[in-house]
């Protein structure tokens, strides 16, 4: 068989890479390498389980009540997007920064959840609901009083025992080491209130969210906020990405903050009184990526 230039030329480097031992045929060293480069396309495709048509979400949208809920738009939802929040760790990111696949573990993001979203598995989110007051902080500040019987002095030896809406639930230890009591609290409408109750009926985050502001509030929280009480916050950017895996782009497209008051003054049962609040700034009710975010 006469051999083309091509083919010489392919068999001429065979020839001498493998020191002259027996020669192959030319055309068959192009065959295999046009099989590679189709075997590479392969290789760099969309994940199996990924549709080639575009798919319902199968998360299931978060559930509130019927006056909270705007849904966030979820952009091609089962084709290659995906949209959630994390809590920034270090408060070094902002609106318009892109993030690669490190940058999200380092915040502890899972990157094969993020991919199965971008596949057919995006959850619902909405947006809470937005505060339309003119203060917020301040309105929140004097929204509850401690009753008497929770400041009164008691033995060192027998303290109290606080039940009702001072009754502690859990604790744990921020940043710092310093002691944060969780307790149930009350909440009366429209705003009245502390504590878990309030933070979960009208400001809908809970005790976990709580816990993670105050284990990773934002460089130079806590900061005094007035009498024994303290203030931390910590932000919690929404994210929007394309693609899978090596391919995908993701950049931040929203950053909200949250807040907790923690009060450090002991009550009679010899405890500090700990978390006052905790809510999202600028919101009454906190969007649901916000609460899966810090949950």
């Amino acid at each position: 068989m006469k051999l083309s230039r091509r083919d010489k030329s392919i068999n001429k480097v065979l020839h001498i890479t493998t020191g002259g031992g027996g020669h192959v045929k030319a055309s068959r060293i192009s065959a295999a390498i046009l099989g590679i480069a189709a075997l590479s396309t392969v290789v760099i495709s969309a994940p199996a389980s990924a549709s080639s048509t575009p798919q319902a979400c199968t998360g299931a949208t978060t559930s509130i009540s019927t006056s909270q809920p705007t849904p966030l738009a979820t952009p091609g939802c089962g084709t290659d997007t995906a949209n959630f929040g994390f809590v920034d760790r270090t408060g070094t990111y902002r609106v318009g920064d892109v993030l690669t696949s490190s940058d999200l573990a380092a915040q502890g993001v899972n990157t094969t959840t993020v991919d199965s979203y971008a596949s057919t598995s995006q959850p619902v989110w909405d947006e809470g609901v937005a505060y339309t007051g003119t203060n917020q902080d301040a309105a929140e500040a004097a929204s509850f009083t401690i009753t008497t019987a929770a400041t009164t002095t008691a033995s060192t030896v027998q303290p109290n025992v606080l039940t009702g809406a001072y009754a502690p639930l859990t604790s744990w230890t921020d940043r710092a080491g310093r002691r944060v009591v969780y307790r149930a609290g009350y909440f009366t409408p429209p705003s009245a209130g502390f504590g878990d109750a309030k933070i979960r009926n009208y400001h809908g985050l809970n005790q976990h969210t709580t816990q993670n502001t105050t284990q990773y509030p934002a460089p130079g929280y806590p900061t005094p906020n007035g009498g024994t009480s303290y203030l931390y916050r910590t932000p919690v950017n929404h994210v929007v990405c394309s693609g899978w895996s090596i391919f995908r782009s993701c950049k931040i497209d929203k950053t909200v903050w949250v807040r907790a008051i923690v009060d450090y003054r002991n009550l009679s049962d010899l405890t500090p009184f700990g978390v006052v609040n905790s809510y999202v700034e600028g919101y009454t009710y906190a969007p649901s990526w916000v609460r899966n975010a810090l949950n």
